[in-house]
């Protein structure tokens, strides 16, 4: 996960309204990698859609955090992003564990 830009926290920090982390991984059903899903970079979108429409069928799992009201921009990035890989890394154990 790249890191997360402060400047996009500055709308809720100044409001001092509630910030939820979301967590969305995709569980491709013949093992390939998850990355083979995602549209990052400078890909471009449609071929990546029709590339991702094509292949094995997958399902994708979405994890909410609890609601935090932060003071700072960059501390509300960090704190996010720490909590959304860990989220994502509690969803590859279960499944580990499922599987």
């Amino acid at each position: 996960m790249l890191r997360f830009h402060s400047r996009f926290y500055t709308p809720a920090v100044e409001a001092g309204v509630p910030v939820i982390a979301a967590a969305i991984r995709y569980v491709p059903e013949d093992g390939s990698p998850e990355r083979e899903l995602c549209w990052y970079g400078d890909a471009a979108f449609l071929p990546h859609i029709w590339k991702v429409l094509g292949g094995p069928d997958f399902s994708a799992e979405v994890h909410f955090g609890e609601p935090r009201i932060y003071t700072s921009r960059r501390t509300a990035a960090d704190a996010t992003h720490t909590e959304i890989e860990a989220m994502r890394e509690q969803g590859e154990v279960a499944l580990q564990q499922a599987g």
